[in-house]
């Protein structure tokens, strides 16, 4: 995502998943810490200290919520119903999906 003032369509920055993500960021930062000094935990010290690792994970991370995130979406759409609005690869995979997860038959 480029926000600068050169960008002839400015909608992408303003756009409400920009600002979600914007704040989501912000929400890792530690401002308590000089980034010349440790940027590591200027960009990442509230993550690491407010974070709580499940206890199914051994480890966690920005990735591990993402994955979680991806595959709890995919699921969703894979066990909903074919809807008119599917694309064709769409209803082949969700038809696929739930013939292999279909154990009664």
């Amino acid at each position: 995502m480029r926000c600068e003032s050169e960008i002839e369509n400015d909608d992408e920055c303003t756009s409400k998943a920009y600002k979600l993500e914007a704040e989501n960021v912000l929400a890792k930062l530690d401002e308590g810490v000089d980034p010349c000094e440790d940027f590591y935990l200027f960009a990442c010290g509230r993550f690491i200290n407010e974070t709580v690792i499940p206890n199914d994970k051994t480890t966690f991370d920005v990735t591990t919520i993402i994955e979680d995130r991806l595959n709890k979406e995919l699921s969703e759409i894979l066990n909903s119903s074919v809807t008119s609005e599917d694309i064709q690869p769409i209803v082949y995979s969700k038809k696929l999906f739930q013939a292999c997860m279909n154990e009664g038959s």
